[in-house]
């Protein structure tokens, strides 16, 4: 499983949790999910207490991704974490 999962699940959560619009399906790994499911709901809690207005979400999470992508070894990076950055950057344009 690539360290990328992590930091991939909060910052997808955190948008998930306060833009109704978002599908983080697209970006999450399903055995991921099931492999981290005994800390799910907890993880889900604390960052449900997370509070952001709104227009500062998007860069919010980038700035979240932007220091979670500079910590990662670039065989660390999926595909699908590559997406996400490109959807986070492509927002906050």
């Amino acid at each position: 499983m690539a360290e990328s999962e992590i930091p991939l699940y909060v910052a997808c959560k955190l948008i998930e949790l306060h833009d109704d619009l978002f599908n983080s399906d697209e970006y999450l790994d399903r055995v991921f999910a099931e492999a981290a499911a005994p800390v799910i709901e907890r993880a889900n809690s604390y960052l449900s207490k997370v509070s952001v207005p709104f227009a500062e979400l998007i860069p919010f999470v980038l700035d979240f991704y932007e220091y979670a992508d500079k910590k990662l070894k670039p065989i660390d990076k999926t595909t699908r974490w590559n997406a996400f950055g490109t959807y986070l950057k492509e927002r906050n344009a």
